[in-house]
């Protein structure tokens, strides 16, 4: 408790207030993660001590804390639980004869206990640990964002629990709460006006290669538009000298016909509205 009163009181620097928050918000953010987490380490334990995975090296500690123990360092990384001679099958050399092994278990036995490992160390280690790390990578990216708003914050929570301790009399003293209170803004360094002069040149720099690029794609679109506008002028262009054509085939023959055939006059006013509609179109 002294441990968490000092890190808890150090808030006062800075320097240090940052890092104080950010261990506060990673440990409330991290509170049903871990519960999640210890049921999982809690079921993989009980698994390999259904199985009589060698525990020997914990000594008297309990059977089901030791294999609780074993499973959080091998989701650590740490595969001590693996004996590096015997790994899971286990084996005792016969008394009469060394050349002997007599082995604990199946061979079944020793695969189902391979396969139950497999599993945890892809839940334990490669799945929960990377959510960790990603928690952990989230609260900072957070944290970092509203570093300043934080540290205000951190000063007002002191603030307050000082306050708490005043008796009625320190709440009417005047060295503790003056009648007047001076209020001046920082100012500003060199530094920071530097920084924040390279900021909004680079954002004017940004907007400014954004607009080219939305010219340069307005000009494309509107190129491959007009071109296709085009195409389609000179492909309707075609069509009506084509369908100009195929009248004047078809008056070539009406006219014929009616030479032939010595017909009324109506068919030549009829070759002479389809040659007056001809040339309307063509024109």
């Amino acid at each position: 408790m002294c441990l968490v009163k000092i890190v808890y009181l150090i808030r006062v620097f800075k320097q240090l207030n940052f890092l104080v928050t950010m261990i506060i918000t990673v440990c409330k953010n991290i509170v049903f993660f871990m519960i999640l987490f210890s049921i999982f380490l809690l079921t993989f334990a009980q698994c390999t001590m259904l199985m009589q995975v060698d525990i020997s090296a914990y000594g008297r500690t309990p059977s089901l804390m030791a294999h609780f123990i074993a499973m959080l360092r091998c989701s650590m990384g740490d595969f001590s639980l693996i004996d590096p001679w015997q790994s899971f099958d286990t084996f005792e050399i016969d008394e009469n004869d060394e050349s002997i092994k007599i082995f604990n278990h199946e061979t079944v036995y020793v695969n189902f206990t391979w396969f139950i490992w497999l599993v945890s160390i892809i839940f334990l280690f490669m799945i929960f640990m990377n959510f960790i790390i990603a928690v952990i990578g989230g609260t900072y990216t957070n944290v970092i964002e509203y570093k300043e708003a934080h540290d205000y914050q951190q000063r007002l929570m002191m603030l307050y629990e000082r306050e708490v301790q005043f008796s009625p009399a320190d709440l009417e003293n005047t060295l503790f709460f003056p009648t007047v209170l001076v209020v001046r803004k920082i100012k500003e360094n060199n530094e920071v006006k530097q920084n924040w002069q390279n900021y909004l040149l680079t954002m004017k720099r940004y907007v400014q290669n954004q607009n080219q690029k939305s010219i340069e794609v307005m000009h494309s679109k509107t190129k491959e538009t007009k071109q296709h506008i085009t195409n389609s002028i000179k492909t309707f262009d075609n069509d009506l000298q084509n369908m100009y054509k195929e009248i004047e085939k078809v008056f070539y023959e009406v006219k014929r016909f009616g030479t032939k055939t010595k017909g009324p006059v109506t068919h030549t006013n009829s070759s002479k509205n389809l040659l007056m509609s001809s040339n309307e179109i063509k024109g």
